[in-house]
């Protein structure tokens, strides 16, 4: 057996003995760094997960409004009354461009966030916070472009729009009549 202090985790008064406690808090400094890393990562790939989610959704929403925007211009050349349509089908486009610039700058800037700030959690929530917002944001920019592109396309059925250009009067009717 040895008595030398090395090998004792306990000094004579019952405390942890000075190499002991030098290992303890090396392994608890490789821990917190572990887990740091470990957050970091998931939090990434949360990004990127949700950055796709919303990629995925413009990317829909702009088809949508290209297929509306064929339909605007043949509604308008049969001569139905297609401004409310036009109107809302700026405003999708609008909303859409104003949640993909949101999305994709605050997505740059939270991913340098959370490689820069690696050792302080503060930090780590603070950036992540921000990012929620930003995402909520665009969220609700992209409910908007939906309810605006839905209302676009309702506004081009028939009865919910003003009467075409090609109206009949009443003495072309009388004339039938005879």
């Amino acid at each position: 057996t040895s008595t030398g202090s090395t090998t004792r985790p306990f000094d004579r008064d019952g405390k942890w003995s000075s190499t002991t406690r030098e290992r303890l808090d090396d392994a608890r400094e490789k821990l917190i760094k572990k887990q740091n890393a470990e957050k970091i990562q998931r939090a990434k790939a949360f990004l990127d997960k949700t950055l796709k989610r919303f990629q995925a959704a413009i990317h829909r929403l702009n088809e949508l409004a290209d297929r509306l925007a064929s339909r605007i211009a043949k509604f308008h050349a049969a001569g139905v009354n297609t401004s409310q349509a036009e109107a809302l089908l700026v405003t999708v486009q609008a909303k859409t461009a104003h949640a993909s610039s949101t999305v994709t700058n605050n997505a740059v800037n939270t991913k340098h966030g959370l490689t820069t700030k690696t050792a302080r959690s503060t930090d780590q929530r603070s950036t992540i916070a921000g990012i929620t917002n930003a995402f909520k944001e665009a969220e609700d920019k992209l409910k908007e472009a939906k309810k605006a592109l839905s209302n676009a396309t309702n506004s081009l059925k028939p009865g919910r729009n003003a009467t075409s250009t090609h109206a009949t009067s009443t003495k072309d009717h009388e004339n039938d009549d005879n």
